[in-house]
Formats: structure tokens, sequence, C-alpha cells
């Protein structure tokens, strides 16, 4: 397996390095295989298989998921929410805003590390309402530039830069992929460390350089960013994480773009490739195990939860917002719960995150010391979920400030195990028969990532009882150290310091893993929450009073300051801790409030002056409490790269300030300490650890006492269909319409959305010359009900092309016409036969016509004026390409009445170059088909689709007409043959009663009536505003200018119908309707 890379670099600094580039072609596989591991450190999500437009936000589009639940046009998305993330625009917005502000940023002197939401004021986003302004949207950017760690505020409302601290603390922003890309680069160009890969029987195309991140140990790494480069080789095996070459590391300044550093301790025997392949297409060994037949979780009536503007999720009684964030990579906020009694909605939690990640190597060693990790990821890869589950996107900023997407970051599903949520079965009375249980379905918010070798998969958990599990669960690949022993019976007294040997060659370093949460905890407000220590305390019994001989009793303490909240966790010494609100108390008197409980944990060994605890040093204590500042959200500080330890928990919380009754923030290190074994090669199976935040006295009794039970009835048997994943299609502009209308039960109703003649009953009219020819139709002994040919009824389609095109036209004369079907017949004939697959259409135009084909939208109605926006139709239309397919109206344009002029019907024939044109007729039949004999007058080619069912009210008949004009006979009779073969799977042979009555009609009498009396009954009423559009406009439909907000209004308060585009149709008003 090899990972896709596309090379893209916009940065002059590094101009020199592009010499290197044939270079670096030269080992692809190196290349394609380094670039999976510089995920760690990264600013932005990754994911393998995106194109270099996409990464660079030239890409921006509508995404889709493994099980795509989630379609977004992240070009056009806007906010909604005071916390929702940076949007496409508005990322770029401060990009060209930071052009302005710093001349580097457009050179590629200045980088861009991280770019997020500068969220407002805790206060007004807790006041704000939906419906409200937004507060002012602002960006943080992390930036580096000449060395200098900026730390900007962009005000996107004004438009400049409000802030710009330089070097507010030690260390630098975390690395971009940029920087890992050129630390390997400048590696690769040393002679000396090319030799000494070779010299180890490595071919350079097998070579996988990874540049692994540097923690701060005095003077090497003081005033000068460095990266240290290690090797591997995927020769055999894609597995390289298995085959180390130890003993052999570069150290590059990436400032000076130079190795500073090449350590080579000698040949180390690199671990066989044997064993280490993990896919399952490729695996060859055989497995010892029954077959597990394939399961899924079916929801019959479809999820349970709801996901409105992109982020705010609701479900049971549950609503929280949540977001993908560059660092965090799954930020949950303003999680509300509703009280089970009162049904008001209570908040919980203000903002709960991973904010940062800890993982040191036991190793002291110089190749191994600095191998630890603090930072956030958040590249999230494709996952198998339930059917139902629902996907949000993560939208970021490259170095170079221009947007990316990741598709698919974040993932909401229900999750039923079945587990118990209560249960009780009463024995003791007799004549009772009560077996009484409730089934655990939760709802999972879940982030999965790749950080190196290890993937973590985040998990936040809501239960009804309004408890919140947080799961953190690992795998992946090991990093290992290269070792000359195959067996421990060979080590003897020479056990490796580091870790336990785990295959041939292969040592497994021990190493922990500690995530610290951040979890500002708000119950039932912000403003005056206590953390409380509930202590069991064992108590001796005095002697006498009981055979017992102790007992525990419970007491309380509230922590007056941060250093008060310092805890850790001892079995022997047991507590509870409660986030309590003393101002909000139950019934009872008690204050309502949440405890965390831990799960299964681990504590850091390491010596609290030892440089990576220094920087990991939020690991010190498992719970801290401190008191709420907007600038304290990661445990190990903004600027984490390099940092001296001088801006984590640790500096906050000894602070000591006072949290009692106050604003304060919970943080919870979960952790485990990880001794490999065999099993976890080569790839480790999933390691877990959690802990919850549970309601104590929050609620007045059991929330979920009186929720239903499921019952049998409610489950049917559910067999996988093969088209369970077939998505509800979108709502319909017309049907949706006819629906409300029909289920208003207000008996005075007005539907103007179908375009139907109607009579002033507002039935169905059936035309009297339509009456007239059915009676002949009836009375004709000679008329039959066979089939009729392929290609129709042979006199319809020689009076069709000689409405349309005119009893004179030369294309009839010559028999270069040819005719069958209509509309779709057409295009199907086109996507056959056609080079040029893409359709444009007006804008806007019958819902039907994107379906037809590949299609794009060209300018036509202009909303400002009402009327035809000729020049964007021109410039449109001009800038197709050759051969281009267009879709044009001859008049009675559906849905605006909007029609060219024949002057400009003239400028439109000279540019459209291939067109396909739809036929109404309005009123007049020569002035109504004036535009299409234009096009065919000369000698032209083109489609017509003519439908009868407006032309004569025959609906329900669905009779149309397809007309295709060639340059000669011979083309149009080759053109007729593929036409039938087109029509043969589609229905075979035409309906005959439809055609009949036009062929009758059209040989004996006129069939039009002047139905265009509106504008003088509205003139007559007085109506307001300026109605001229309606005679302007041609055919039964008229764009009234209403917007959506408006004719929902008439929908609700008159119970007037129409499209939401503000489209009526003429012919469904009356007389009665206009007075």
């Amino acid at each position: 397996m090899r990972i896709g890379v596309v090379w893209k670099r916009q940065w002059n600094p590094h101009e020199s390095l592009r010499d290197g580039f044939n270079f670096i072609k030269a080992r692809a596989r190196l290349s394609a295989l380094f670039f999976g591991f510089l995920l760690l450190l990264a600013t932005y999500s990754w994911i393998p298989g995106l194109h270099s437009g996409y990464l660079s936000g030239t890409g921006v589009r509508k995404t889709l998921g493994p099980d795509p639940k989630l379609r977004v046009d992240h070009s056009s998305a806007k906010p909604h929410h005071p916390l929702d993330p940076l949007t496409v625009q508005e990322i770029e917005r401060v990009r060209a805003i930071l052009l302005d502000h710093e001349q580097g940023f457009g050179s590629g002197s200045a980088t861009i590390h991280s770019m997020a939401l500068d969220e407002p004021d805790k206060k007004r986003v807790v006041k704000w309402k939906k419906g409200n302004r937004l507060p002012s949207r602002r960006a943080e950017v992390l930036a580096l530039s000449s060395g200098q760690s900026h730390v900007i505020i962009v005000d996107l409302d004004s438009g400049r830069v409000v802030s710009d601290v330089v070097n507010p603390t030690s260390g630098y922003p975390i690395l971009t992929m940029d920087d890992l890309i050129v630390a390997s680069q400048v590696a690769l160009k040393s002679i000396e460390f090319n030799r000494s890969v070779e010299a180890r029987g490595v071919k350079l195309s097998d070579l996988v350089a990874l540049p692994t991140f540097t923690g701060w140990f005095g003077p090497e790494e003081e005033g000068r960013r460095i990266l240290k480069v290690q090797c591997f080789t995927s020769q055999d095996t894609p597995n390289y994480f298995m085959r180390p070459i130890e003993g052999l590391y570069a150290t590059v300044d990436m400032d000076k773009l130079e190795v500073i550093k090449i350590v080579d301790k000698g040949m180390v025997p690199i671990p066989k490739a044997a064993g280490t392949e993990y896919r399952y297409n490729v695996q060859n060994k055989p497995v010892h195990m029954d077959r597990i037949n394939p399961i899924s979780i079916e929801q019959p009536e479809g999820p349970s939860f709801l996901v409105e503007d992109g982020h705010l999720v609701k479900w049971a009684n549950w609503v929280f917002h949540v977001k993908a964030d560059h660092r965090a990579g799954m930020i949950i906020s303003q999680a509300t719960v509703r009280d089970s009694e009162t049904g008001e909605p209570r908040i919980v939690m203000y903002k709960g995150f991973p904010s940062e990640l800890f993982v040191p190597y036991m190793d002291p060693g110089e190749l191994w010391r600095d191998r630890f990790r603090t930072c956030g990821n958040a590249a999230c890869a494709p996952q198998r979920l339930p059917r139902n589950a629902y996907y949000i996107d993560g939208v970021f900023a490259s170095p170079d400030g221009k947007a990316i997407v990741q598709p698919n970051m974040i993932c909401l599903f229900e999750r039923y195990a079945g587990d118990v949520s209560w249960r009780h079965s009463e024995i003791l009375i007799p004549s009772a028969d009560i077996r009484e249980s409730r089934p655990k379905v939760t709802l999972v918010a879940r982030m999965a990532t790749s950080v190196g070798n290890y993937d973590y998969t985040f998990d936040w958990e809501f239960q009804t009882d309004g408890l919140i599990r947080v799961t953190v669960a690992a795998s992946g690949m090991l990093m290992v150290k290269g070792t000359p022993y195959e067996n421990v019976d060979d080590l003897g007294d020479k056990e490796d310091d580091s870790g336990p040997l785990i295959s041939e060659n292969v040592i497994g370093v021990v190493h922990d893993h500690f995530i610290t949460f951040h979890l500002d905890m708000d119950i039932d407000g912000p403003m005056n929450n206590s953390f409380v220590k509930v202590h069991l305390e064992k108590q001796r019994v005095p002697t006498g009073k009981s055979p017992r001989k102790s007992y525990l009793k419970v007491k309380k303490y509230v922590a007056k300051t941060e250093k008060d909240a310092q805890i850790k966790l001892s079995l022997y010494d047991p507590y509870e801790f409660h986030i309590v609100n003393p101002n909000r108390k139950s019934r009872l008197g008690n204050p309502a409030g949440y405890r965390i409980i831990p799960g299964g944990n681990a504590v850091s060994l390491l010596d609290h002056d030892d440089p990576p605890q220094i920087r990991g040093a939020f690991s010190n204590n498992q719970i801290w409490v401190t008191r709420y500042n907007r600038s304290e959200q990661f445990a190990g500080g903004v600027l984490v790269y390099q940092s001296h330890g001088d801006d984590t928990l640790q500096v906050w919380s000894d602070r000591d300030r006072s949290i009692e009754n106050n604003d304060i923030v919970l943080w919870y290190t979960l952790g485990f300490h990880h001794i490999p074994c065999q099993e976890d090669y080569p790839v480790m199976p999933t390691v877990a650890a959690s802990f919850e935040l549970k309601p104590a006295n929050f609620f007045e009794s059991n929330p979920v006492i009186g929720v239903a039970p499921i019952f049998e009835k409610d489950l049917p048997v559910c067999r996988p269909s093969i088209l369970s994943n077939v998505l509800p299609a979108p709502e319909d502009p017309v049907l949706s319409v006819i629906f409300a209308c029909r289920d208003d039960p207000c008996p005075v109703k007005l539907n103007l959305s179908a375009g139907a003649y109607r009579t002033e009953e507002g039935k169905p009219l059936v035309l009297e010359v339509v009456r007239k020819a059915e009676q002949q139709l009836g009375n004709d002994l000679s008329c039959d009900k066979g089939y009729l040919p392929i290609d129709g009824l042979a006199d319809f389609n020689k009076l069709s092309a000689k409405l349309t095109l005119g009893d004179d036209s030369h294309a009839v004369e010559e028999n270069r016409v040819t005719g069958t079907g209509s509309l779709r017949v057409g295009a199907e004939f086109l996507a056959k036969h056609h080079q040029q697959r893409v359709v444009f259409v007006p804008d806007p135009t019958w819902g039907n016509h994107p379906f037809i084909s590949h299609w794009r939208y060209f300018r036509y109605y202009d909303p400002q004026t009402r009327g035809l926006d000729f020049e964007g139709m021109l410039e449109d239309l001009g800038a197709a390409p050759s051969g281009a397919i267009v879709v044009l109206q001859s008049c009675a344009h559906n849905p605006t009445g909007i029609d060219p002029t024949l002057e400009q019907w003239e400028k439109i024939r000279q540019i459209a170059y291939y067109p396909f044109l739809i036929m109404h007729i309005s009123g007049n039949l020569d002035s109504d088909a004036q535009s299409v004999r234009m096009f065919v007058a000369d000698g032209g080619e083109c489609l017509i689709a003519q439908s009868f069912a407006k032309n004569m009210g025959l609906y329900g008949e669905r009779i149309g007409a397809l007309t295709i004009v060639r340059t000669s006979q011979d083309v149009a009779r080759k053109v007729h043959s593929q036409v039938l073969l087109v029509v043969r799977p589609m229905y075979l042979s035409p309906p005959i009663h439809g055609a009949s009555i036009v062929t009758t009609i059209l040989k004996n009498s006129d069939m039009y009536k002047d139905w265009t009396q509106l504008y003088e009954a509205i003139q007559a009423r007085g109506t307001p505003g300026d109605w001229t559009h309606i005679i302007k406009q041609i055919g039964m439909f008229s764009f009234t200018g209403l917007n959506e907000k408006q004719v929902r209004w008439m929908a609700k308060e008159y119970h007037i119908y129409m499209t939401y585009d503000g489209r009526i149709s003429i012919a469904s008003l009356s007389s009665a309707s206009t007075r």
C-alpha cells in the first residue's frame, strides 16, 4: 500500500530546496510512506488521497463520506451560532487581512501554524439566543515570522488586525506539514546521512524518513527550532514502523534549513519484513477461529437525533454544540439536559475537549530521549459506523492561509449493545408479575485520529439519565527499537532497559499515554459553581455499641483555592469529586451537581524536574480545578513546541486563585502505562480508558423512570435491504407546496404552485375542443387500441413538426426532420451520441431539467428587475465550450414567464452551439414559434421538445413530441434509426390516446383561448406595487418577486400557496380570487 502525495511548494524561503526535488522524486516510495507519518503535530487535518487543490483550498467542494449522510457546500456556508467554527469564506477573508497586515504572509517568510475562531466572551455566548445577531466574529492566528512566534487576533467585522503579540511565552507554534516535509528534504540532501543509510544495505527507494519532534533540554535547543529525523525501511511491507534503522538520526535546524548533527551509533540488525503485514487482502496466515456472522444495527424509523445548522445536536433530552478543531479534534459546547420534572433546559457543561496529549517514551538514550508528544491533532480517518451515522466536516487553514476541508471528521450515531438503563423483577409479591427494565440507548459523538504510528478514538457518549461518558481508545503501531537479539534467552543479564522483546530484533519501548481534558462545567449557570471533595472516612465503632467494628462515613470539603483542588487519586484514600451549584438546590435541600467518576487510570512516575515532565506537568495530578480564564485552554500552553513548561496547567494552578462559588474549570487526566507484549505486534489491539460525568442531586429522582420501554412490536424483524443506503430525496419545490395546501384544514385556500389550467371553481379545465376531439374519436369505428410503431403516430409527428416549424419550413419539405417522444428521449439520445456531455440550462429553469444530464447554469433571470439578465446570459453562453448543449425555452419560460425579444433571440442563436429547444404555446402560434424557426431558417441543427400538456391541457395524457432537425435527409435518417434504439428499452410503443387527440385537433380546428386577463383585474382592484411584469412575462407562470419568508407568511396568514421562489401559476387564478 502506498499513500498518494502531491508536493505543493508555495513559499520562497525554501526556494533553494526545489533544486533537490529531482533527487526526492527518485525516492517516490520514500515520499509516499513518509507523508503518512506527517500527521504528527500537524496544524491541519490530512487524509490520504486528497488532490492538491483540495489541500490548498482551491478544491473546496461538497463532501461525501464512506457512508455519506451529509452533503455540505462549504464554499457558501455561513455561521449560525457564536461558537461555529470559521467558514471557508471567513478563512479566506482572514488570509486577505493578514496579507495587508504583514507582507511576509504573501512572500512566505511568515507562515500560519493555526487559525481558529477566537471565541466571543463567555457571558455573551451564554446570553445569546437563536435569532439574535451573532457576536463579532474574530480569528486567532498562530504564526511564525523571522523566527518569532506571533499570536494574532483578526476582527472579521472591521477587517483589521486588533492584536499581534510576539513571543508571549517560550516555545513555538505546533509544526506545519511543510515544516515536516522540509526537515526530511534537508536530511536527505546530506551525503553523509545517505551513505550511512546505504551502508546498512537499505536502498534509498525503500527509505522512509520520519521527523520526530524535539523537546527542550537546554542550550542545544535554545533559540532555534529543530527537528530530528529517523529512518525506516519499507522494503516488502507497508508496516515500516516495525523495520527501524536503529542507531541513525539527523538533527535539522528549521530556521537555517541545515543539518546540524548526524548521529550514527553503528549497525544494528534491521528487523525482517516477515510477519509485519496487517492488511486483510494480503494475509496468507490461517486464522483458527470460527467465522463471526455479520451484524448490523438497524433503525426502521431512522435516527432519533437531529443536527441543526451543521453543529447543533438535539437528541432525547440533550442539546449540545459540536465542532471540529485543528488542535483539540472535537469540541463539545453548551451541553444542556432537559429537567425530568419541569422540562426546563439546564446547562451542564459550557465546553469540553481533549486539551493535551502526552506520550513519554522510557529510553533515556540520545536517540530516544526526545520521543514524547505534547500536542493535539485532528486527522480523522474513515471508519465503519452504523447506517444512520451523521458526519461533520472540519474546515481549517493551510500554512499559506487557504481554506482546506477534512471530510467526515466527526460522526454522530446511536448505540445499543443490549445494556440496561435500569431494571427490577419483583419476586416477593406472589400475586404480582413485575419485571420492568429499560434499554440503554446512547448517543455517541466520535472522532478518530491518526497521530503518527498511533490511532486514537475519542467518544463522547450521552445517556438519557444525564450521564456523559468520555472514552479514549488507542490502537495502531508501536514505536519500536531495533536490537541484535532474537530471543529473550539470548539476552542473559543484558535485558534492554527500554522495553521487552516483542519480535525478532524488535524491542517494544515502554511508554505512557496521558490525555488531559478541559471540562468547563457550568452546573445551572457559569458564575456560581464549587468543587466539593466527598471523602469516605473510616470510623471505629465504640466498644459495646455493635458487633461491627468499623464503618464508613461521608464528609464533604469545599475546595477554597486552586491548590486545594490538585488531586492525586488513591484507592486507599477514596473520594468522590463533585461540581455543585450551591445556589440551585433540590426539594430536599441538596445542591445540584455533577460528579466525575474516574475509570482505570495511571499516574506519571517521572521526576518533576525531568524536562519532559516539566513540559507535561499537567499529568502531575489526575484532577485539577482552576478559575475560568479564556486564555487557559490547552494544558501544555499555546506555544507548545519546544516550550520550557512556563505556560502549563501546573503553572496556572499554582497561582492558587479562589474557586469557591465561582466560574471554574475541571481538568481530568486520563492515562495508562503501556508495557508492550507480543500481542501488540505487528498492530496492537485496541486498549481503552474512560471517565464519567454523572448527575449528583441534579434531578429530583431517577430521570428515566417514566421512559417508555421498547416493546417487541416496536422492533419488527429487519431484513437488510440492498437499498438501505438510499438517501431520502430532497424536497420537491412544487409537490411540497401541493401537499401543504392539501393538508391545510382552512376551507378557503388557494394553490398557485402547479401550472395547469383551472376552472372558476379551481377544477382542472378541459378545453372544449379537446372534448370535441374525443367525441369524434369515440364515434370513429376505424380507431383501434393496437400498438403504435416505436416512433409513434406518423400524422402526429408530421403535424407537430409543422406546428413548430411552420407549413413552409424547408427542413420539413426536405425531410431533414425526424420525430418521436420528447425531452427525456432527446436527452438520452444526446448522452449516447454527442461528445459534449455538459448541458447548460437557464437559472432558474423547470426542476426536471437539471436531472437530464451533467448540467451547468447560465444566467437568465434578474430578480432586481424581475426581467431577463440578457448580458449575463450572453456572457455565460459565450464562455461555454464548443459544441455545448444549451437548453432554451422558446416562449412562456418556466418558471419566470420571461422571454427574450426577437432581437435578443438572434444574438442568442449566433452563440448557442447546439440548442435543445423546449416549445410552449402561450396564445399566438406564429409569434410563440418564431424563435424556434429562427434556429432552423438558415439550415441550422437543433432538437425541439414540445409538450401538449399545457398547450392543450392534456396533463394526464403525458403527450409530447421530439423534433430533431438535421443538415441533410441522410443524416436525419440515421438519427431516426438511433432514436428508435433509445426508445425501445424505455417504453417501446407510445400511448395512442393523447396523440390521437392532438392529431384530430390539429387537423380540424383552432384550439387556443385567450386567458391572459389577470393584469386588468389587478389594476382595477388598485393592488399596490408595479405589476407591469405580468403583461411582460409570457405563459401561465409569473415571478412575483416575493422571497421565501414572504411566501411562507402568505401561506400562514392567508392560506395562499406558491413555490418558495415566489413563482405563481396565473392559470390557477380565477375572477373570484382576484376580487
